[in-house]
């Protein structure tokens, strides 16, 4: 299991439960933040990882084995009748066979991590090799050999942190008014 805490980077608020609506009745955090997390997927990949502040680093094509991988890999497309492109498809597999890529895009997708707790939200995949895909790791020998580079796929930096703080920043504003009103109406009574 592959997966970061989103309560870590949104900080701890005391005293606060995620699962609950807020103070003036909108949406909970974990609701909040539930469609930015799968967004934050599929522009992570588009970008090759620039969206979420650390770009990919492309395959070292200068080597005979990494040349390999990716004719293996285009005729393995071929073969299904699929085009294959370098640039988009190099690190993802074709969407039949793919895990990865559903597992941090799609909240349906059954290896797809987010859990809402109390005091924190778990965003992830269920996937074990994840995490190893965020170092320089081996391809293996029936794909070509050679080496791939390391590509963190759970990041929250860059544009990704921005737009994760727009929607802290939007429902801290609304337990703000919420306790305003309910204040309000104490001093009433």
């Amino acid at each position: 299991m592959s997966s970061i805490s989103l309560a870590n980077v949104i900080r701890d608020f005391s005293v606060i439960d995620f699962r609950k609506k807020t103070f003036d009745g909108g949406p909970s955090m974990g609701l909040r933040l539930r469609p930015w997390w799968f967004g934050r997927g599929k522009k992570m990949y588009s970008s090759a990882g620039g969206y979420t502040g650390t770009p990919w680093q492309p395959y070292a094509m200068q080597r005979g084995r990494e040349l390999r991988y990716v004719a293996i890999k285009a005729s393995i497309y071929r073969r299904r009748g699929r085009r294959f492109s370098k640039k988009a498809d190099l690190l993802r597999w074709m969407s039949d066979g793919e895990r990865l890529y559903p597992s941090l895009t799609n909240k349906s997708d059954p290896r797809a991590i987010y859990r809402v707790n109390r005091k924190s939200i778990n965003a992830g995949t269920s996937l074990p090799y994840a995490q190893r895909l965020g170092t320089t790791g081996s391809i293996p020998a029936k794909l070509g050999g050679g080496v791939y580079p390391g590509r963190k796929l759970l990041g929250i930096e860059g544009a990704a942190a921005r737009d994760m703080n727009k929607i802290v920043k939007k429902w801290y504003t609304a337990q703000n008014k919420g306790i305003q009103k309910r204040s309000d109406r104490a001093g009433k009574l």
